[in-house]
Order: structure tokens, then C-alpha cells, then sequence
């Protein structure tokens, strides 16, 4: 049989699965979940775009770039093979034992054991959802994909469901920059990690941002909360760090700004002491001992991957390397977030799946250029910390633009990993965009 052969009659198998449970859950979602029969048009049509995005994806992923999924596929099917034909107690040791100390009577199973041995440890939490998927789906990698992908799909949609009703003004042009844009419903789809992720960061900002309001759901919510945060953890820990500091930020300037308008003296001295006091304790405890290490690690990392990254060529980027003291950290952190949002440009942009990045690169420039014209800073300000989602878009599209540019030092990767940031990004812009009480009075132009 012909190894580059990732599909197969497998899939055919998948497919059906795929299909009938597709089928089952549009039914549920219908009757259960959205009964306005305009939204569940809405909501069906970006379904359909996933699965679209599903084959592009796995065409994509396995015949013309052979990506990380075809490591993740060969990873999967060996322990749903393991899982077949092992017993259950042997089965059981492959979700919490490292490879290397796995029996040899399993790793029979697997038919390159180095390969897989870094595979596997780096990647364990991927693989392993991955594997059961396939164990229950004939190890068809289009079966695998669209249940990741609908995964990845519940946490888009919740992310525009939540924004959509607190800004109606908006909505079509949320459901266009998070539903229907090429750069969310490809990336989100197939064997990867970026679906997992979205699903489970559009799972917790829906759970943070929107209210109780049934019992039943005070038990719920915690529980799937949980999930949200255990899988962010475990396939991109900074992830679940700066989607939890930028919430605990966005709600401590939001009520900064409500404890200021009250004007009561006493409740904001007492509140900023307060504000301060952890400030200085987090540092003592936290930066004294550990911050110090920290950076040195990341520094040597990042000198690292900038090295081997420009010496392979192609589409690597250099933004230079932080010496240990605050201006050169502070200067490589905007030069992160700069290249993030802007970045690749035009010129840069050697490959075909370079193009539509950079043209979205453009787009944001130019529109926050528009915004900075067009409307009023503190007015903008002022909107923005009255609205805790949007408070948050804002930071965490800050706090994940300074990570994520200073460790992909590739274009290609930062495409990647820059995708959970994008509906947050391009919500802020456009909620802003749209809002017409914070317009700037240009009255040069009236003469």
C-alpha cells in the first residue's frame, strides 16, 4: 500500500458517521438551542463553511504542505490500534504514562518509536483526543477532523453570539470578520490544534460573559468552564494564562472606572491600596524569585529560534533579540504586537497563503489608522472600559499579539497562531468602528 496515501476507504466510513451525527445535532440545535429560524440559517451556513474547510483542509494538510496533522493522524490511528488490540489495563497506561516507559508490547504498535517518542510527548493531549475519536470512527482522519472542527465551530459561534447581542449594530459585520472570514473557518478546521483551542476559548468567554439565569445552569457552567480551561492547558498553555489575565484585567479596569464615577473617596483610595498592595506582593513573591528566570529562559529560546529560523530562509522574520533589562523587553514586546497585527506585508508575502495575510494586515492598519482620524481618544476610551467584553477583546488581542510575534519568528507559524486572537481583534475594530457617540467633531473639514 502506498504510505502517502493519508485517505482511505476509511473515510468513507467517517464520512457517514460525520454525517448522520451532523444531522442529529443540527436537529438538536434547532429545537433545543437557536429556534429563530433566521439565526439557524445563520448558524447553518458557517457549519456548512466548516465542513467545506474540512476537506480544503485535509487536501491541504496531508497532499500539499504534509503538516504536523499527518504526524498527529499516523499518532492516533497507532493508539486506536494499540487500544484494539491491547487489554484495558494496558489501553488505559497509554492516556497518563510518557512513551518512553510504555511496554515494549505497545510500542510494537507504532512503527517509527524515535519519531514518535517526541511526537507523542509534546503533543500528548492533541493525540490523544484524537486517538479516541479515531477509535470510535474507523481512524478516518475526515471523521477526526469534523468532530475537532465542530469543536472549534461552538466556540466561534459563542464567541459572535455573545458579541452580536451586546452590540446588535454590529452584528453583520461580526458574523462576516468571525463566521464566514477564509482565515477562521480554514484554520479552525482539520486535525490541529487551533480548533480545539477556539472551541475551548469561545466557551469561556461565553460562560464569563454571560449571566446566570437558571439553576440549573449553576452547575453547568463551573463544569464545562473547567473543560474549557483543562483542554486550553494542555494543547497551548499561554493561551489558558492570557485569556485568564486579560479577563481578571478587563474587570479591574472596569470597575476602577465605575468606582471613580461614584466619586466616593473613601470606597477608591481603599480600592487602589488594595490594587497596589497585590501589585507589590504578586512581585515580591512572583517577580523576585521567579521573574528573573523566567525572562533569562525566554531570552536564550528566543535567540535560539530566531537562529535556526532565519537560517532556514523562506518566510522568517527577525524583530531582534531582548537583552535582560526593561527597555529592551519593553521594545521587543511592541515590536511582537506590531508584527502580529500588520505583518507579513505585501512585499514580504513570497508564498500564495501569504497573500490573504497580508492583505488582512493592510486592512487592520488601515482601519485603525480610520479610527485613530476619525474618532475621539477619550470618548474611545471611555466606551471601550464601560464594556467588559469589549474591555477584554482588547486585551487579550494585546496580551497574545506580545507573545505569539516573539515566539513564531515564521510567518507561516504566526498565520497559525494568531487565529485565536482574530475575532477578538476584529470585533474590537469593528464595534468601535461602528459606534457613532464617539465620532470625533472635525470641523476643519465643515469650511
Amino acid at each position: 500500500m502506498n504510505s502517502n496515501l493519508f485517505l482511505s476507504v476509511n473515510d468513507i466510513y467517517g464520512s457517514i458517521i460525520s454525517f448522520v451525527f451532523a444531522l442529529l445535532f443540527l436537529k438538536w440545535i434547532s429545537v433545543k438551542w437557536i429556534k429563530n429560524k433566521q439565526v439557524f440559517n445563520l448558524f447553518l451556513f458557517g457549519f456548512l463553511l466548516r465542513v467545506i474547510g474540512v476537506l480544503a483542509s485535509a487536501y491541504f494538510n496531508l497532499y500539499i504542505v504534509k503538516s504536523d496533522s499527518t504526524i498527529y493522524f499516523s499518532a492516533a490511528k497507532a493508539i486506536s490500534n494499540a487500544m484494539s488490540n491491547l487489554d484495558f489495563s494496558e489501553s488505559v497506561k497509554i492516556f497518563y504514562t510518557d512513551f518512553s516507559d510504555l511496554p515494549f508490547k505497545t510500542k510494537c504498535f507504532f512503527s517509527n518509536t524515535e519519531a514518535f517518542n517526541w511526537v507523542y510527548n509534546d503533543n500528548k493531549a492533541l493525540i490523544h483526543i484524537a486517538s479516541i475519536i479515531s477509535y470510535f470512527t474507523f481512524d478516518s482522519y475526515i471523521a477526526i477532523s469534523f468532530f475537532l472542527s465542530l469543536w472549534g465551530y461552538i466556540g466561534t459561534w459563542l464567541i459572535y453570539h455573545t458579541l452580536s447581542k451586546k452590540f446588535p449594530d454590529t452584528s453583520v459585520l461580526l458574523y462576516v470578520f468571525i463566521i464566514a472570514y477564509p482565515s477562521l473557518f480554514f484554520w479552525t478546521t482539520g486535525l490541529m490544534k487551533e480548533p480545539v483551542c477556539m472551541g475551548s476559548i469561545g466557551l469561556l468567554f461565553f460562560l464569563l460573559f454571560n449571566p446566570f439565569k437558571s439553576r440549573k445552569r449553576l452547575l453547568l457552567f463551573p463544569f464545562l468552564g473547567f473543560i474549557a480551561i483543562f483542554l486550553l492547558f494542555k494543547i497551548k498553555s499561554y493561551l489558558s494564562y492570557s485569556f485568564l489575565l486579560s479577563f481578571i484585567l478587563a474587570y479591574v479596569i472596569y470597575f476602577a472606572q465605575k468606582i471613580y464615577k461614584t466619586q466616593n473617596i473613601i470606597i477608591t483610595i481603599s480600592f487602589w491600596s488594595l490594587i497596589v498592595l497585590i501589585f507589590f506582593s504578586v512581585y515580591y513573591f512572583l517577580g523576585s524569585i521567579l521573574l528573573n528566570s523566567i525572562i533569562e529562559d525566554a531570552t536564550v529560546n528566543i535567540i535560539g529560534f530566531t537562529k535556526a529560523q532565519l537560517e532556514q530562509g523562506g518566510s522568517s522574520y527577525d524583530i531582534g533579540q531582548p537583552d535582560l533589562n526593561a527597555v529592551s523587553m519593553i521594545k521587543y514586546i511592541f515590536s511582537s504586537i506590531y508584527v502580529t497585527l500588520f505583518r507579513p506585508f505585501l512585499w514580504e508575502s513570497s508564498k500564495p497563503q501569504l497573500w490573504f495575510s497580508a492583505l488582512e494586515g493592510l486592512f487592520s492598519f488601515l482601519i485603525i489608522g480610520y479610527l485613530l482620524f476619525k474618532k475621539s481618544i477619550r470618548k474611545t476610551i471611555t466606551f471601550i472600559v464601560s464594556n467588559p467584553s469589549l474591555l477584554f477583546s482588547f486585551i487579550f488581542t494585546i496580551v497574545l499579539s506580545a507573545i505569539i510575534g516573539g515566539i513564531s519568528f515564521n510567518f507561516g507559524t504566526l498565520i497559525r497562531y494568531k487565529i485565536p486572537m482574530l475575532p477578538f481583534f476584529f470585533a474590537f475594530l469593528l464595534i468601535v468602528f461602528k459606534n457613532k457617540s464617539i465620532d470625533r467633531k472635525l470641523k476643519w473639514l465643515k469650511h
